[in-house]
Order: structure tokens, then sequence, then C-alpha cells
């Protein structure tokens, strides 16, 4: 049978965008160096998407943070071999994300418009179309009701997010002045009033076929909104300062503002459309709050590139991730899952389950491994053939995959297939990663697999796999890498 994949947050226009490409369609770049902490290649360019039978692609719209760009203490020559290693943007387009007057959701705007010039638009035998919505899926793949695909030879279908809602038009050098907690404040009221008329456009891009279903609420830097946890090791952030003191000890509640902003962004408008909330990011605080939130209103919990961190709950999580300091130390001690807080608990890949949500795995090694075990990939490699190189770098997703279904088996029973059924890949290639080595980009997805195939068959003494056929862990797998976002989108989008 033909594999087909999914990838529940990825970039495909990120690097043609900002590196000013006419096109979407860009010749993918090579591979350069695998040891340096940043992929400076292409993972998921549109091309290496079709061409890889990625069907469904949630292709995450990202204004690049100025953040990026505000480097402690170096001379403009450090600027521009920092950014031409890990970013290879040029020049031009640097200048104008640092500038005062640059904006956000003008970005956002314009790397919607030139993504969506390209739709329907062949190159060579690929295509994709930009979904308006299940139904829209539905028929174009000719799926049957077990998300079987007629259509085999069917473009890709883009589903359209937002990473960070810096993106709407705050978080940035010309709002920063703008008190987010006084809304009677004429210029936070001011600001609140244009985010509310952005997300109005959103909503109706395309006459609202082109809604965004989720937004990634917190990304890297303080956005006036929320508070965003720890995504940079000590080091990065040496360079790149994550820190604010409007966020300190990173476990910042929603703002006044933030909590106005997210009302607007759930609420469905006249067309009866609605921007879902993707938790990745958020403090353990902002996250506590949101949960309420989402139980209150009958909405799914999110969270789009994240894994496991094997915590009980929040609290616990927190500890020893108020600080960078800290958070490297606590990641030091670490062994199968990394144990920062911007992973997800216990309790909370209960809360998804039970809200009907969807969890997708990120591909890059240090939020998907622990140090143990990710220095044991490491160093075992150079003793594998390729054969187990494959399998050593598969294993962190088995882990993860494993661990989570546990949590649940332990709360709904191991014959519940729900315990199954919420679990995606969301690689987060070409988000500015360091993926898992041997699945680098998202050609690997067809050689990962059969050898995911085989390591869960593997584990058949766990009582979450026994007694499970080949045939049944072929399906769960498939359900992974393809089939458990269309039963998310059947019934949310």
């Amino acid at each position: 049978m033909k594999a087909f994949f999914s990838d529940l947050h990825c970039h495909p226009t990120l690097r043609p965008y900002n590196m000013l490409k006419e096109s979407v369609w860009y010749e993918k770049e090579p591979i350069i160096d695998t040891t340096i902490p940043v992929a400076n290649y292409s993972q998921a360019s549109m091309i290496q998407l079709a061409k890889s039978n990625v069907k469904i692609v949630f292709a995450s719209l990202y204004p690049i943070e100025q953040g990026f760009f505000d480097l402690n203490g170096s001379t403009s020559e450090e600027d521009e071999l920092l950014i031409d290693l890990f970013l290879r943007f040029p020049p031009k387009r640097v200048a104008s994300v640092k500038s005062h007057d640059h904006d956000y959701f003008d970005d956002l705007t314009n790397e919607y418009h030139w993504l969506k010039k390209d739709e329907n638009k062949p190159e060579g035998d690929h295509s994709f179309i930009i979904a308006g919505g299940f139904e829209d899926v539905r028929n174009h793949f000719g799926l049957d009701n077990n998300f079987n695909i007629a259509n085999h030879e069917s473009p890709v279908v883009v589903i359209l997010t937002i990473e960070g809602a810096h993106s709407l038009g705050c978080g940035q050098e010309n709002t920063k002045h703008i008190d987010p907690d006084d809304l009677d404040n004429i210029n936070t009221q001011a600001l609140l009033n244009k985010l509310k008329q952005n997300i109005d456009i959103i909503k109706n891009w395309d006459g609202g076929n082109h809604c965004p279903l989720f937004i990634t609420f917190c990304h890297h830097f303080w956005n006036q909104l929320c508070g965003h946890s720890i995504s940079f090791a000590n080091m990065a952030n040496k360079v790149m300062n994550q820190d604010n003191s409007a966020n300190p000890e990173y476990n910042t509640p929603f703002t006044k503002l933030g909590m106005e902003v997210l009302l607007e962004l759930v609420k469905r408008n006249e067309n009866g459309k609605r921007i879902l909330i993707d938790t990745k990011h958020m403090t353990v605080s902002a996250r506590k709050w949101y949960y309420q939130f989402a139980l209150e209103n009958d909405l799914p919990v999110l969270t789009s590139h994240s894994a496991s961190n094997e915590i009980d709950d929040l609290d616990i999580s927190h500890e020893k991730c108020d600080s960078h300091y800290n958070a490297d130390k606590k990641y030091q001690k670490s062994k199968t899952f990394n144990n920062w807080d911007i992973n997800l608990t216990r309790e909370e890949i209960i809360l998804v389950v039970k809200t009907g949500g969807l969890i997708g795995l990120n591909f890059d090694q240090r939020i998907l491994t622990g140090k143990v075990q990710l220095t044991f990939v490491k160093i075992r490699q150079f003793f594998s053939c390729l054969a187990g190189k494959r399998r050593l770098w598969a294993k962190p997703i088995v882990n993860n995959i494993i661990g989570i279904v546990q949590i649940l088996a332990a709360e709904f029973g191991t014959e519940d297939n729900r315990i199954w059924e919420h679990i995606a890949i969301g690689s987060d290639f070409d988000g500015i990663i360091n993926p898992l080595h041997k699945y680098n980009t998202v050609e690997e997805y067809a050689n990962l697999l059969p050898v995911l195939c085989e390591l869960l068959r593997d584990q058949r003494s766990l009582d979450i796999l026994k007694n499970k056929t080949d045939e049944q862990i072929d399906e769960i797998i498939e359900g992974f890498m393809f089939k458990n976002v269309l039963r998310f989108l059947s019934k949310n989008y």
C-alpha cells in the first residue's frame, strides 16, 4: 500500500520568503553541515513535501521576530556572521525586520499573499491547494470513512496556521512602550482595536476560505500578550536574549490585552470562522489559565510541535525552569525525556485526549530527547551501520509515542483506541531547529515509517502492545504519520 504523510507544524515558506525568492517552488538548498546546532538547509520546502507524499501540510506562517537580530553586545560583523550561519537571510531582509517601523502583521499578510499566488500553479508534476475546511480535504482526496485516500495523485493540501500571536502586530519595537495590562489607557485601547481588526482580516482571507486553523499564541520573545517558556539553551540565550522584565522567571500569565485577543481569536465570526489556540511555548501559568478556559468553552487542547517531559504536573515541571542557567543544569540531569517545562506533563497529555485535541511531536533533537538518551545516540551512531543509525535516531520518537500512550492507557485503559489517536508528526522542519540526524527532512519520512513499525513490534512485551498484530501496529504508525490529523480535522475544521 502506498504511504502518505502529514505534518502538523512545519515552515515551507519561512526560508524562501525571507530569502526573497520569487516562488515557494524554489529549488531546495543542499545539506551543507549537519554538525552545527541549527539546520541551515531545506527540510520542508514545497518541492520536498510534494515529492515525499506529504499530502497534508500545516504551513505555519511566521513573521520572523526582531529578537533574533537584537544580539547581546555583538558587533555588526558578528551579527552578519551569526545570521548568515543560522538563517542565511539577505542583508536587505534583515534590515527590514530590524527597522523600528517594521510591522509583523504586514509581514504576515505579505507572506500569505506570497504563498497564495502559487496556489494551483503546477511546478512540473507538483501543485498545491489551500484548504478551506474538512470538506475540501475530504473531496480533494476522495476520503472514505476510514480516512483512506482514493485520489493518490492529488496535489498537496496546505492548511494555514500561524506561529506566534506577535504576528497580529504586537511585541514589536514600535509597540513595546504600551502597557498590555492597562486597558483604560488610550494607547492600549488603540492597540487592542488594531489587533481585533487584524484578526477579522485573517478570518476573512479569501472570503474566509483561508482562515488559519490555529495560532501558536507565544513564541521565543515577549509579545505583550502572554509569557513564553524558555526555549533556547543558555549559550543561545547569551546571544539572542529571551529574558524580559515583563516575563520574570519565565512564568508570566496572560496579560489583559492577551485575554482580549484570545477571546477574539476563538470567537466565531459571521461566517462561522474561528482560530484555535496552540499552547506550545506558553508559560506554565498561562497554560493553566488557558486549560480552564478551554474546558469551559469546549475547545480542543492542541500543541503542535512538542514532546513529553514525563513529569506529573505543571508546577513540578516548572521547577528550575526560572532561568536559562537553571534550565540548562536541569537538562544535564535528564535521562530519556527533555525535562523542561516547555514540554508536556502527564496531566496535560491526558487533557489533550479528554478535549479531543492533538499532540504534534517535534523532530528537534533536544526537545524530543533527554541528555542521557541523546548522548547515547550520538556516540553509538559512530559504531552503527546505516540501518543501525536509523534505528538509533528513531528511538526518541518511539520513546515519546510509547511514553505518551502509557500515560493515556493508565487513565483510559489499554483497549481504548483514543490512546493512539491523538499523536502526530509536528516536525517544526525549516523552523530553525536541530533535527534528528537520520530524519532531518521530510524526504526521510518514507524511511522512518518501517523503522517505527519495527521498533514498536520489538515492544510487544508492554501492556499497550500485547497481542497487537503486525497489521495493527502498521495501522498505529499510519495514524501517527497521517490519519490522526484527519481525525482531528474531521471534528475541528
